[in-house]
């Protein structure tokens, strides 16, 4: 269960914590897919929302736009409780997950590149293999930032799910750059 992970991660970060002087948070985000049921169950703790990229018919929507489903950063409150949600995870679906790091980066003349920016890349570069679809959307980046490198973490990740074949029944392989 997603939400009991974050849930009991929360505690064992909470308890860690109030013995550091300095303020310290974590966003995290716990995905499940379970290629059986074709879903993929979540719980998140203040981290970005993933963008659920359609294959067949090319598109690139984030997996929810309720922010009731996004609950606090971990080790802020000592009890919280992270529901759990799920999602659809249908063939040729590919789901990416990314920090902030990613969008929150500034142009020469201060505006920010921001997360509807990132989805509508997403958006125009879905149906590149994964090899080159982050390579892609880092340039992109970083052409709008003018830098060649970041000033926060970037991490992206993604679980592509292939169409079923009865002879390949293998888990999903994640990709990350």
């Amino acid at each position: 269960n997603a939400g009991r992970f974050l849930s009991s991660l929360n505690l064992r970060l909470r308890a860690i914590l109030e013995r550091v002087e300095e303020p310290f948070v974590a966003t995290a985000f716990y995905l499940i897919v379970d290629s059986s049921t074709k879903d993929a169950q979540f719980a998140n703790a203040a981290h970005p929302v993933p963008v659920r990229l359609n294959r067949i018919t090319p598109g690139a929507e984030p997996i929810t736009q309720d922010h009731a489903k996004i609950g606090p950063a971990l080790g802020i409150f000592d009890e919280i409780t992270y529901p759990t949600f799920t999602c659809p995870f249908e063939a040729k679906d590919c789901l990416v997950l990314f920090t902030d790091g990613l969008y929150e980066v500034d142009s020469p003349d201060g505006k920010e590149f921001g997360k509807n920016s990132l989805i509508s890349s997403l958006n125009r570069m879905a149906t590149l293999p994964m090899e080159k679809l982050f390579p892609a959307i880092v340039h992109e980046v970083c052409c709008f930032s003018t830098r060649e490198h970041f000033e926060d973490d970037v991490c992206m990740v993604a679980v592509e799910r292939r169409e079923e074949n009865e002879n390949d029944r293998k888990p999903p392989t994640p990709t990350v750059i």
